[in-house]
């Protein structure tokens, strides 16, 4: 699974410590609980959190690419208001496909962020 610690903690609202997969669930520990949510659950969060941030992401499953996950192949696309479409990304299944764009959104915040305080550092 192509998920960071920094989107987990992002999505979920609050700081995790650390976490693992357990098939379908990423099972994760704060520093008051250990809990788990299951990868379809979280894609979905992904998706709000990205919608909050000003960003829409697309995802869907085509078909007929033998060459993939059983002949099907998930693709993503993320958009904002300003630019439109801004990455196009594809993975064997859908949640991966969606944290590996909301991880591009994050770092785009991130590199914003940056940007940002080095202004006001220069100013």
């Amino acid at each position: 699974m192509n998920i960071s610690k920094e989107l987990l903690s992002e999505v979920l609202g609050y700081e995790v410590l650390s976490f693992r997969e357990a098939g379908d669930f990423i099972m994760y520990e704060t520093s008051f609980s250990k809990a788990g949510i299951n990868i379809y659950e979280l894609a979905h969060k992904c998706k709000e959190w990205a919608f909050l941030e000003g960003f829409t992401v697309e995802s869907k499953l085509d078909f007929f690419f033998p060459e993939y996950n059983n002949g099907c192949i998930a693709r993503c696309y993320v958009s904002n208001k300003e630019e439109g479409v801004i990455l196009r990304e594809q993975s064997n299944t859908e949640p991966e496909v969606i944290f590996k764009a909301t991880s591009y959104i994050l770092d785009c915040k991130a590199c914003q962020w940056i940007l940002d305080n080095k202004e006001k550092g220069d100013g």
